[in-house]
């Protein structure tokens, strides 16, 4: 077969089966065209999800924080689908509501770490910020901090401190003229 005679991609085999390398949205267009609904379609694509290895890469992306429809559409399949699935398998509906609990963890911990980046990154003082808020010069504060008298940055690559690390070391630190040889 030469190629101008070969089959347009998605049409078959010589033994008209299915091409497996074809695109299964374009599989899926094919028959929303033919008049089926968008669930159908895919309930008569083939049962992607049957596969063991789908299935452990559907669900691995729904574990890391993945939308059930990102998940989906990365195997080239609607989320109709998905749920189709999970109603006929039970062993699967619960793999997947275990990997959606979990989804839904990863991405609490990520908008946590986000926010707390935020935070530190928007509201950290310098050695000059510090200094107007505890009266004393920034080369007290240098040597305090290379000696262990303050506490250490909480962004060393500023280095910075949070509002709340400084005023619990200020209220906290001994005073002018406090004898730590004889005091502890």
């Amino acid at each position: 077969m030469t190629s101008q005679e070969q089959p347009p991609r998605g049409s078959g085999t010589e033994e008209g089966a299915p091409d497996p390398r074809a695109d299964r949205r374009e599989q899926r267009r094919a028959l929303v065209g033919q008049g089926l609904n968008a669930a159908q379609a895919a309930a008569t694509i083939g049962p992607v999800l049957a596969d063991k290895g789908n299935q452990d890469s559907f669900l691995a992306l729904i574990r890391s924080g993945e939308s059930a429809s990102s998940a989906a559409a990365a195997l080239g399949i609607t989320r109709a689908a998905v749920y189709q699935y999970r109603d006929r398998d039970s062993r699967f509906a619960g793999a997947l509501q275990k990997a959606m609990t979990e989804g839904q963890k990863a991405r609490k911990a990520q908008r946590q770490a986000e926010r707390e980046a935020e935070r530190r990154s928007s509201s950290g003082w310098d050695y000059e910020t510090v200094s107007r808020e505890t009266g004393l010069s920034v080369a007290t504060l240098r040597s305090y901090k290379s000696t262990g008298h303050m506490p250490p940055p909480d962004d060393p690559a500023g280095p910075s401190w949070l509002p709340e690390t400084i005023r619990a070391w200020r209220e906290n630190r001994p005073g002018q003229g406090y004898r730590s040889d004889l005091n502890g």
